[in-house]
């Protein structure tokens, strides 16, 4: 539904959806951002304040793309890059790493800009960097313990969660199953959170 209406402007009333991947770290960009309705920017290893030059380029790209007034969709590191490129902060979160299903507060001022019903949500949640300081003239969606900023809207046109309702689906769990393997050391709660990746989730 965010994409929706770009894409109907762009294709004369017609919504269809065309995916094609491009592989930032390796500079890889559309020839023309005229062609595309869209962007959603996933999960990465990388922390959004890295200097190296596929981040500084997405940044600056970021930053084109919200000149050019395009929907942007950031998850995870896609939000954490959009609200730095963006002038916004990010920062080693100080309660370490977050994994496992959260439930946050939805401000209400998001519940009346998007179609989410109640005031708590709850997602699951893989990741160490949290945003401190959102963008100017951006509203925050909602709040949690462990994050601050759990997703902001900017412009009508740019969308971020630090959540994945991705991982929901049944692909999502393998990615969090694969992902627990590897954050074992940081996680003491690992039967626990293991059992939980299991878990049936309806605000995914």
């Amino acid at each position: 539904q965010f994409f929706k209406p770009g894409m109907e402007e762009s294709r004369g009333g017609k919504a269809r959806l065309e995916i094609t991947d491009y592989d930032v770290m390796k500079m890889q960009y559309p020839p023309d951002w005229a062609q595309v309705d869209a962007v959603i920017i996933t999960g990465s290893k990388a922390s959004a304040y890295d200097q190296d030059e596929w981040i500084l380029r997405l940044c600056t790209e970021i930053k084109t793309l919200r000149d050019h007034r395009k929907r942007m969709l950031g998850i995870c590191f896609g939000h954490q890059i959009i609200c730095h490129a963006l002038g916004g902060k990010v920062e080693k979160s100080p309660k370490g790493l977050s994994f496992g299903l959260r439930s946050f507060i939805v401000g209400a001022r998001a519940q009346q800009a998007l179609p989410w019903t109640g005031t708590l949500m709850r997602l699951r949640a893989s990741h160490y960097d949290v945003v401190t300081r959102m963008p100017p003239n951006s509203l925050n969606l909602g709040l949690s313990e462990e994050c601050a900023v759990e997703g902001i809207m900017l412009d009508d046109h740019i969308l971020t969660m630090q959540c994945h309702p991705e991982f929901d689906t049944e692909d999502g769990k393998e990615s969090m199953r694969r992902l627990l393997t590897v954050f074992q050391p940081d996680l003491p709660n690992h039967a626990a959170l293991a059992a939980e990746v299991e878990e049936e989730n309806e605000d995914g």
